[in-house]
């Protein structure tokens, strides 16, 4: 999407009207006196910016004969937004709007060693998920425990046998 009309196009955008229009669009009633609304230049222009403004932070060109930009590029501008950022690994997060935070990894080690988020809660954690990791060499009870803003303490029956630990983390 671009700027490319049909003809009568300028070079310098139009002006916000002086005395705008608010409200809701109609169809008018002639018999009751009420015109029809006329959106105008500045609507056409306004709509035309405000989508050309997503496409270009999506990291796409503007291109008039190309007619699925604006969906092309949500993906990516959506994610250059604060609170949408994400790591996509094996240990990472997903930031989603409203500012809850998903995380995920593994720890290696012996019952009581700490495990650190990927990036720590900037208020608090409202639940932490453990369960085996892939290469677990014997299947034993896993807890949590000592939770904090950084990270937790990994809680298995196994004592001293080292083992991986896979978590999930959801907090804000």
């Amino acid at each position: 999407m671009d700027r490319a009309f049909e003809s009568g196009a300028v070079v310098v955008a139009p002006s916000v009207p002086a005395v705008p229009s608010v409200g809701y669009p109609t169809g008018g009633n002639p018999v009751g006196g009420v015109p029809a609304t006329k959106p105008g230049p500045y609507w056409f222009h306004m709509l035309t910016e405000e989508m050309r403004a997503v496409i270009v932070a999506g990291g796409v060109t503007p291109d008039a004969a190309v007619l699925n930009q604006l969906l092309q590029s949500l993906p990516a501008a959506l994610a250059s937004r604060p609170e949408m950022t994400r790591v996509l690994a094996s240990a990472g997060y997903q930031k989603l709007p409203g500012g809850l935070i998903l995380q995920w990894g593994s720890v290696n080690g012996v019952s009581g060693v700490f495990g650190s988020f990927p990036i720590a809660f900037p208020t608090s954690v409202f639940r932490v998920m453990a369960v085996h990791g892939p290469s677990a060499s014997a299947l034993l009870d896993v807890a949590v425990g000592n939770v904090t803003l950084a990270g937790f303490n990994v809680l298995h029956a196994g004592g001293g046998t080292s083992q991986t630990i896979s978590f999930m983390a959801l907090g804000n």
